[in-house]
């Protein structure tokens, strides 16, 4: 029997004044959770044998943890999650129960699209020191919620937002030069150098201040200025590695082109143009066909990828696996390099079929000839399941935070650590 590690006497009050509601199809899996439960010094403990019941004790009661079965009679999990939404705001959930792991992936999936506090989703019998683990980040949840907000020093600089208030004016605001470049580096992993930047794309608005894709990407698309932005992204990053390369700091740069802007009529050659009238060539700039918009015009879009391969860009498929690309678009496209998307990197360490994911792409990557690269890579987790997978290349937080361009050079030929 595993014994939970108690440091301090506060420690050993907080758990005390833990909230936990069980619920749990099956009478010995629900005794043995507040079996141990109890052994680790949570004293406020509540059960119920179905959902009903469980919805019942959540609408009289405020709970810290939910310990949550699938397969119930009357009301199963998802019911219950679904209904009690509104109520779980500020309560971390663990889903444990007799299902298979594509139930409980999918389960997880319905708890972040309802934007619940899940913990993780995992069968019986529960691995030793899981209920520990859940049971300090209970912990932690409550410590922030009685902690004081932070008061920002007025002499702090106003911080990236996130978030727009309404809709922008994305023309007007292109057309003041509003649009701000980062880089965020990428690192191989078999030299452990600095291969090439992303340029990321922000933008400097008057009043909000400095604005990240998620607060005006919507209204580039709505307002049907795509093309331009991503025109004005190629030719700010060309710009910028030509001078670099001037400067004897050669390094690439990717640019994130979704794939109807290569489909229209005279758009390869107008790329072409955007990169030299900046000063820098096709074979220095790699293009990243994100999976964000449909291909509308498969030939249209064929012939174009062709094209820029033959006039010497390299192409990229984006964020692999989770948007509106096919295996057949991967096979057959002309792509150099192939990126795995963020949500499996990060999840491969304590998920298998993230795991399997990340390994089944880069194996499917590689055997096709192409660079792969493992996305928003944040922990040495991360990093490690990259390398075993065999990524060839990195990115993420733990490499770098996207940097401004005049930082570049200064990681060419270093190594990152």
């Amino acid at each position: 029997m595993w014994q939970f590690d108690v440091d301090t006497q506060l420690e050993t009050e907080e758990l005390a004044s833990l909230r936990v509601l069980v619920v749990q199809g099956q009478t010995v899996h629900r005794e043995r959770i507040k079996f141990e439960l109890h052994q680790a010094g949570v004293s406020h403990i509540e059960d119920a044998a179905n959902g009903l019941r469980a919805l019942s004790l959540m609408r009289t009661q405020a709970f810290d943890l939910l310990i949550v079965d699938l397969v119930m009679p009357q009301l199963n999990g998802i019911q219950l999650l679904d209904l009690a939404a509104g109520m779980c705001a500020d309560m971390r959930i663990l889903v444990a129960g007799d299902a298979d792991a594509a139930l409980l992936r999918a389960a997880r999936q319905f708890a972040l699209t309802r934007n619940l506090r899940i913990h993780d989703c995992v069968p019986h019998p529960l691995r030793e020191g899981l209920l520990v683990e859940v049971l300090r980040a209970s912990l932690d949840d409550v410590a922030a919620r009685r902690a004081p907000p932070a008061r920002t020093p007025p002499s702090v600089s106003a911080p990236l937002r996130r978030t727009a208030c309404g809709p922008l004016d994305m023309a007007s605001l292109l057309s003041l030069d509003c649009l701000r470049i980062a880089y965020q580096p990428k690192m191989s992993l078999q030299t452990n150098r600095l291969t090439g930047v992303e340029a990321l794309a922000r933008l400097h608005h008057p009043d909000q201040g400095l604005l990240t894709p998620d607060a005006f990407m919507a209204d580039v698309a709505a307002q049907g200025v795509m093309t331009d932005l991503t025109h004005r992204m190629l030719a700010q990053a060309a710009t910028e590695q030509a001078a670099w390369a001037r400067n004897g700091s050669c390094t690439a740069v990717s640019v994130n082109v979704p794939a109807p802007v290569v489909e229209g009529p005279g758009a390869v050659e107008r790329i072409i143009d955007v990169v030299r009238r900046s000063g820098s060539q096709p074979e220095a700039i790699t293009l990243e066909i994100t999976e964000t918009a449909p291909i509308v015009d498969r030939h249209a879009f064929y012939r174009a990828a062709a094209g820029l391969r033959l006039a010497g860009f390299g192409l990229a498929i984006d964020d692999v696996g989770t948007g509106h690309n096919s295996l057949d678009l991967l096979v057959n496209g002309p792509f150099t390099e192939l990126k795995v998307d963020r949500s499996f990197v990060c999840r491969a360490n304590a998920c298998a079929a993230s795991r399997a994911v990340l390994e089944a792409c880069t194996r499917l990557g590689s055997e096709l000839g192409m660079t792969v690269t493992a996305e928003g890579v944040a922990s040495t987790a991360d990093l490690a399941q990259a390398a075993l997978a065999g990524c060839h290349e990195v990115q993420g937080h733990l490499i770098s935070a996207a940097l401004p361009g005049d930082a570049i050079p200064r990681l060419i030929g270093r190594r990152l650590w």
